[in-house]
């Protein structure tokens, strides 16, 4: 198994590739972002591009019988957005999604998990 969770660019489309061609069972680590890649103040949104792309080629991989999952998660409490004033979800909460889509006897294609929206 794989967990394709660090994002650098369109490096997780590629360590995808490379897992499944090893037969590995992936779960990715996508982006709620992904569903926005038009940003207001941002005409390069490359993160929400670079994870629709990883959600794309997931979603591609799925339908050709690999066994790989994309859970799409909103923000969660991390480092990385320590700085940023919203509800977060803690990690622990992200890893239970993780064992539970590996603990399911179907495979689970994506997911799309957030905290609420204001």
């Amino acid at each position: 198994m794989f967990i394709n969770c660090k994002h650098n660019g369109f490096e997780q489309v590629d360590m995808l590739y490379k897992a499944t061609d090893l037969n590995k069972r992936v779960i990715s680590i996508g982006s709620y972002a992904s569903d926005f890649v038009f940003h207001p103040h941002k005409p390069k949104f490359n993160y929400a591009v670079e994870k629709k792309a990883l959600r794309d080629a997931n979603s591609a991989l799925f339908d050709h019988s690999k066994d790989v999952t994309c859970i799409n998660f909103g923000y969660f409490d991390t480092e990385r957005i320590e700085h940023l004033d919203v509800e977060k979800m803690p990690v622990d909460y992200c890893c239970g999604i993780i064992a539970w889509v590996l603990d399911q006897p179907y495979r689970v294609k994506e997911l799309t998990i957030c905290p609420p929206i204001d």
